[in-house]
C-alpha cells in the first residue's frame, strides 16, 4: 500500500480514525462551554464563518498545501482570501470607515467650538422649543451605556477565555487527542492482526491441513467404497480366526482319537469325520486366501501409486494455500504499515503543534500579554463609561429641573456640560480606538475561520476533493507491482464516514474479494489436475486376485461348517457324551468341540465380510470406468469441502473488515475533536474579542453624537441664541458657554444707573421700574434680531431685575444672576468688566 500524502495531524486524523473498533477504545467529543457567553461568541463566529467565501481551487491548493506541509501559513491563506473576495474586505473596510468617520466627528467638533463660531456648536437649546432632543438625548445615553458596559464585560472575558485556552486548555486537549489517536492506532493494529488470524490464517490452516489429508483420505474412501477396506481392515482378524480354528481342529482330532479305543460307536466316529471335512475346507480356505493376498499385493500397489500422485497433485495447492495466505496477510500489512506510516507522519506535526502550545504556554509574556490586551480594551472603554455615567447623570438632572425651573443655566448644569464636552471627545476618540481594535481582531479570527471552514466545518469536504493530495492509495490484492492502486479520497471518505468501516470507504471490495483469493489458489485447476492422475484402468491386469476363488472356498467353509452352525450343533457335540460321560477325555474331547465350535463362528463372522467385500469389489473389477468415476468423485468431494471451508473463511474476513473492524465514526468524532479545539476552543473567545469591541465601538457613536445634543441644555443661559461679539473685545467664551448679549453691553448701557461699586444684586435695593427707566437718549444700534428686549415686554408685571431670597437669585426677566457682579457705569475702573469677563 502507498500513500500519495505524507499525511499531517489536520489532514490525516480522518483516515486514520476509521481503523478502530468502536467498542474497543471509546473516544468522545471534545467539550467547549462559555456558559453565559456561548450566544455572544457564537455570533461573532457564524458572522466570520459566513464571510468565508467558496474558495477557489487555487486557494484550497494553498489551504492543502498548509495542513500538509508542504509550505504557506495561515496568514498566507487569510491573505488570499481577502485579495480574492469582497466579503471580508467589505466587513473589515466598514468597520474602518466607522473609525474613520468618529475620528473625524471628533476633530469637527473640536475645531468647531475652538475656532468657528458659525458652525453651530456652540449654539444653545431655545427655551420656547419642546423638549423632545432632550428626552432623545437622554435615552440614548441610557440605551448606550448597558451596550458599552456589556461590550466591556464580555471583552475582558473574552481575553481571560484566550489566555485559559492558550495557557491550559489547548495545552490538555491536544494532549487528550494524541492520547486517543495513540490509542486508536494501537488498537487497530491489534483488531486486524485479530481479524486475519482469527479469519485468514485459520482458514488457510484448516484448508492446509485438508490438502495434505486429502489423498489418504480419498484412498481410504475409495477403499470403502470399493469393498477394499474389507480386506485391508480384516485381514489380520482372518488371519486369527483361521490360525484359532486349525489349533482347535488339531485338538479335537487328537482327544477324538483317544475315545475311540474307550467308547466305539458311530457316534464319535461321525464327529471325527466332520472335523475331518472341517480341515478340508480350511485347507482350501487357506490356498485361496493366499492367493488372494498375492492378488490384492498388487492391487494395493496400484492404490498406493494413485495415492502418491495424488499427494504430488495436491502438494501444489498446499503452495497455492500458502501463496494466498501470505498475500492477505500482505494485503492486510499493508493497512497496518500504512497506518503506522501515516502515524509517524502525523506524529511529526502533533510534536509541532504541541512544541508550539508548549512555547505559548511556557512564555513569560502570556500573562503580560493578557494584562496589555485587556488594558488596551477596558481602559478607554472604563473612561467612556465614566462620561457616559456623567451624561446619563446630567441629562437626567436636566429633564428633572426643566420641570420644575425656569430654563436657565445652574452651576451644576454648566459643569456637568462641560465634563459632557469633553465625554464627546472622549466617546469619538475611544470608538475610534475600539473599532480599529475590533478590526483588528477580526482580522485574527477571520484567519482561523479562513481554515477552520474548509478544514472542519465544510460539510462537503470540498477541500479534500479539491486536491489529490488527500487521496489514500492502495495496492490491490496480487498487485506486486503497484501500478494499479485503488484511490479514494478523504473527502467522500469524511462524507459517508458516520455508518461505515474504513475497509468499505476505501473500496475494500476492489481491493481484495473472496473471489481474488480463490482465484490465485485455483482449486478447479488442481482439481482438475488431480484427476488427471486417476488411471482410466486401477486394477492390474495381470496378477489381480482371483475373486470367484475367494468366493467358492469361503462358500465351501460354510458347508462344512454347518453342524457347528445349524439348529442341531448342540446334539452334534452331545454325541461325544452318550457313552462314558464322566471320563476325562470324553470331557476333554468334548470341550475342545465347543471350543472348535466358537472358533468356527469368529471365522466365519470374519468370512461373511470378506464375501461381501468379494461381492462388492467384483462388481468393480469388472468395470474399470465405474472403478475410475468413484475415486474421481472422491477427489471431486475432496477439493468441494476444502473450496467450501476456504471460502467460508474468507467471506468471514471480509465482512468483518467490512462491517466490524475499524469503524469510521469513532476517528470521524476524533477529527472533530481538532477542529473543536481550533475552531471553538480558540477561536470562538477571539470572536467573542472583536465582537465585543465592535459592539462598544457601536454604542459609543450615538452615545457620543447624544452628548452633543445634551451639552446644547447644559450650558443654555438664555431662551434665545446668543452669539455677538463685545465692540472689539470679541466674544466672552467661559467653559464653552458664549455670554449672552445682555451682559456683554452692560457696560455700554448702564451708564446712567449709580449703583454702589462691586455690589451684587442679591444685596441691592433696586427701585421699580418706572423709578429707574432706561436712559432717554438710549438706541440699540445692533440688528433687530440682536437688539436687547426691554425686560417689561417680557415679563410687564416685573420691572428690573430684583434679589429674591435663597442661594439661587433670579432677575426680573428670568434670568439667573446667582453670585453675578453687576459692574459699575461706564466710567468704572477696568477690573469691574474684567470681572465679567470671568463670568
Amino acid at each position: 500500500m502507498k500513500l500519495m500524502i505524507p499525511i499531517s495531524a489536520l489532514a490525516f486524523l480522518l483516515c486514520l480514525s476509521q481503523i478502530v473498533r468502536a467498542d474497543t477504545v471509546q473516544v468522545e467529543t471534545l467539550p467547549y462551554d462559555y456558559g453565559s457567553l456561548n450566544g455572544f461568541y457564537s455570533i461573532g463566529y457564524h458572522i466570520s464563518m459566513g464571510l468565508v467565501p467558496t474558495l477557489k481551487n487555487e486557494t484550497l491548493q494553498k489551504v492543502a498545501d498548509l495542513v500538509t506541509d508542504n509550505g504557506g501559513s495561515v496568514s498566507d491563506v487569510a491573505s488570499d482570501i481577502l485579495k480574492a473576495y469582497v466579503g471580508p474586505i467589505v466587513f473589515m473596510v466598514f468597520g474602518g470607515l466607522l473609525a474613520l468617520a468618529a475620528g473625524l466627528s471628533c476633530l469637527i467638533i473640536c475645531c468647531g467650538r475652538c475656532f468657528c463660531k458659525c458652525c453651530g456648536v456652540t449654539d444653545y437649546q431655545p427655551a420656547h422649543e419642546k423638549r423632545t432632543l432632550l428626552y432623545v438625548a437622554g435615552f440614548i445615553l441610557f440605551v448606550s451605556f448597558p451596550f458599552v458596559l456589556t461590550g466591556a464585560i464580555i471583552y475582558g472575558k473574552a481575553v481571560d477565555d484566550t489566555y485559559d485556552t492558550l495557557s491550559q486548555d489547548a495545552y490538555e486537549d491536544i494532549q487528550r487527542i494524541i492520547f486517543d489517536l495513540e490509542g486508536l492506532v494501537t488498537n487497530t493494529t491489534a483488531e486486524i492482526i485479530d481479524s486475519v488470524g482469527k479469519n485468514v490464517q485459520t482458514t488457510f490452516d484448516e484448508t492446509a491441513d485438508e490438502i495434505n489429508a486429502a489423498p489418504h483420505e480419498m484412498i481410504i474412501n475409495f477403499e470403502t467404497t470399493t469393498g477394499l477396506s474389507v480386506f485391508s481392515s480384516e485381514t489380520k482378524n482372518r488371519d486369527e480366526a483361521v490360525g484359532a480354528v486349525q489349533d482347535d481342529i488339531t485338538l479335537c482330532k487328537g482327544e477324538l482319537q483317544n475315545i475311540l479305543g474307550i467308547q466305539a460307536g458311530t457316534e464319535v466316529q461321525d464327529q471325527l469325520t466332520t472335523v475331518g471335512l472341517l480341515q478340508t475346507a480350511l485347507d482350501g480356505l487357506n490356498i485361496a486366501m493366499q492367493a488372494f493376498d498375492k492378488g490384492m499385493a498388487v492391487v494395493n500397489i496400484n492404490v498406493t501409486n494413485i495415492e502418491r500422485d495424488l499427494n504430488t497433485s495436491l502438494g501444489k495447492s498446499s503452495g497455492k494455500i500458502k501463496e494466498a495466505k501470505d498475500s492477505v496477510t500482505a494485503t492486510t500489512d499493508d493497512i497496518t504499515t500504512a497506518i503506522n506510516d501515516m502515524h509517524t507522519s502525523l506524529q511529526k506535526v502533533e510534536n509541532t503543534t504541541q512544541q508550539w502550545i508548549d512555547d505559548v504556554k511556557d512564555w513569560s509574556g502570556l500573562k503580560a500579554f493578557r494584562s496589555g490586551m485587556q488594558a488596551l480594551g477596558l481602559f478607554p472603554l472604563s473612561i467612556a463609561l465614566v462620561f457616559l455615567i456623567i451624561g446619563i447623570v446630567a441629562s437626567g438632572g436636566r429633564i428633572a429641573r426643566s420641570q420644575t425651573k425656569p430654563h436657565q443655566r445652574s452651576t451644576r448644569s454648566h459643569i456637568s456640560g462641560g465634563l459632557s464636552v469633553a465625554g464627546i471627545y472622549i466617546g469619538f476618540m475611544v470608538s475610534a480606538f475600539i473599532m480599529v481594535m475590533s478590526v483588528i481582531f477580526f482580522f485574527g479570527g477571520f484567519a482561523v475561520s479562513s481554515v477552520c471552514k474548509p478544514l472542519f466545518r465544510d460539510d462537503a469536504y470540498a477541500l479534500y476533493r479539491a486536491s489529490d493530495k488527500f487521496d489514500i492509495e492502495v495496492d490491490p490484492y496480487e498487485d506486486k507491482s503497484g501500478d494499479n492502486p485503488i484511490a479514494t479520497n478523504i473527502g467522500n471518505i469524511f462524507r459517508e464516514c458516520s455508518s461505515r468501516t474504513m475497509f468499505s470507504l476505501i473500496g475494500g471490495e476492489n481491493i481484495i474479494s473472496v473471489n481474488d483469493v480463490m482465484d490465485t489458489i485455483k482449486f478447479a485447476e488442481l482439481q482438475t489436475e488431480a484427476n488427471e492422475k486417476i488411471p482410466e484402468k486401477i486394477w492390474p491386469t495381470n496378477g489381480r486376485p482371483d475373486l470367484t476363488a475367494v468366493g467358492s472356498a469361503i462358500g465351501e467353509w460354510n458347508k462344512k461348517v454347518g453342524p457347528f452352525q445349524d439348529a442341531n450343533a448342540d446334539d452334534f457335540l452331545k454325541q461325544t457324551l452318550v457313552k462314558n460321560q464322566n471320563d476325562q477325555n470324553v470331557k476333554q474331547a468334548h470341550n475342545d468341540l465347543v471350543k472348535l465350535q466358537t472358533s468356527v463362528k469368529t471365522l466365519s463372522a470374519v468370512l461373511a465380510q470378506y464375501n461381501d467385500g468379494v461381492n462388492t469389489l467384483q462388481k468393480y473389477f469388472a468395470n474399470d470406468k465405474l472403478t475410475h468415476d468413484a475415486l474421481s468423485q472422491q477427489v471431486n468431494d475432496t477439493f468441494k469441502e476444502v473450496t467450501d471451508t476456504t471460502q467460508v473463511g474468507l467471506q468471514a474476513f471480509i465482512d468483518d473488515l467490512m462491517n466490524n473492524v475499524a469503524p469510521c465514526g469513532p476517528f470521524l468524532i476524533l477529527y472533530d475533536n481538532v477542529g473543536v479545539l481550533v475552531c471553538d476552543h480558540i477561536g470562538r473567545p477571539v470572536h467573542g474579542m472583536w465582537a465585543a469591541l465592535g459592539l462598544a465601538a457601536l454604542a459609543l457613536l450615538p452615545a457620543s453624537f447624544s452628548l452633543l445634543l445634551l451639552v446644547r441644555w447644559l450650558l443654555r443661559m438664555d431662551s434665545h441664541y446668543y452669539r455677538d461679539e463685545i465692540e472689539d473685545t470679541g466674544p466672552m467664551i467661559w467653559a464653552g458657554s458664549a455670554v449672552p448679549p445682555e451682559v456683554q453691553t452692560i457696560p455700554a448701557t448702564m451708564s446712567s444707573y449709580s449703583y454702589p461699586r462691586n455690589q451684587s444684586l442679591g444685596r441691592l435695593d433696586l427701585k421699580p421700574i418706572d423709578e429707574q427707566p432706561f436712559p432717554a437718549d438710549y438706541a440699540d444700534s445692533r440688528p433687530a434680531s440682536q437688539q436687547l428686549h426691554r425686560p417689561d415686554s417680557l415679563y410687564p408685571e416685573v420691572g428690573l431685575p430684583r434679589a429674591n431670597k435663597g442661594f439661587e437669585e433670579y432677575s426680573g426677566d428670568g434670568r439667573r444672576t446667582d453670585n453675578w457682579d453687576i459692574p459699575l457705569p461706564e466710567d468704572s475702573p477696568p477690573s469691574t468688566t474684567q470681572r465679567l469677563r470671568r463670568f
